[in-house]
């Protein structure tokens, strides 16, 4: 049963998850090679621990984990696309707990709405996760690494990409001193509408009314030449492979 845990890495996941977890009264350490209040040197961490989540930058993972001890229990990675097998093998128990969650110390997502996808190299440490979340009220599914890596492909391309287009609309109606508040609406009914219909069942606008006056117009209002084409893009995605384009 995982009842300690260490957390390396003192990132935007790392603090996230140091504090849902001694929220819920597990016992937790945070360890970075930069120690300081509530934070331990790395140089102290003993592997001593049932389980330990790397929250670290993908690219730094591998190597990482092969300088660490060797844990007595569980060694996971939080990252949505590198291998399970990036994990130093001197390790007996490797897995991975990944967040499809853009996590921040100061976000407002309680944790219990968060799926975390599982995997791990032997079927007792993958056990042993879903008790762990289970008995401390964490969702948790099964997914392999090919299948995490296209949620993680889909959860950038629906909120890192979402968010670009924000600021792009942030950037237009402040040029008019309008507030982004005026399309709050708009946006909290685009995303209860997930859970009922398949977007493409409720794709409106000029491109898909194939309103080719209105495109030409908006494209004339956009700033510069990086936003015209990514208005042209997705327009044109819109109307689709056999209509006119932009």
């Amino acid at each position: 049963m995982i009842q300690s845990v260490a957390i390396i890495g003192a990132g935007n996941v790392g603090l996230y998850l140091f504090a849902a977890f001694k929220n819920k009264g597990i016992k937790c350490c945070l360890f970075s090679r930069r120690a300081c209040a509530q934070v331990e040197a790395l140089s102290n961490f003993n592997g001593d621990f049932d389980l330990c989540l790397i929250c670290v930058p993908d690219d730094s993972i591998a190597d990482l984990s092969a300088q660490l001890p060797i844990c007595k229990g569980i060694i996971a990675h939080s990252s949505g696309t590198v291998s399970l097998d990036a994990l130093a093998k001197k390790h007996p128990f490797r897995a991975i707990f990944y967040p499809p969650m853009s996590l921040r110390p100061d976000a407002q997502t309680p944790i219990e709405k968060i799926t975390f996808c599982l995997e791990a190299k032997d079927p007792q440490s993958l056990v042993q996760l879903e008790e762990f979340c289970s008995h401390n009220q964490i969702l948790s599914a099964r997914l392999n690494s090919e299948d995490r890596a296209s949620l993680h492909l889909a959860a950038v391309v629906s909120h890192n990409f979402s968010n670009y287009l924000y600021h792009l609309s942030h950037l237009i109606l402040k040029d008019k001193n309008l507030s982004l508040e005026l399309l709050k609406p708009l946006l909290e009914e685009q995303v209860k509408q997930i859970d009922t219909q398949d977007p493409a069942e409720r794709q409106t606008g000029p491109a898909q009314r194939k309103d080719f006056a209105t495109l030409q117009k908006h494209i004339s209002l956009l700033p510069d030449a990086n936003s015209k084409t990514i208005y042209k893009l997705i327009s044109n995605a819109i109307l689709g492979d056999n209509e006119e384009k932009l």
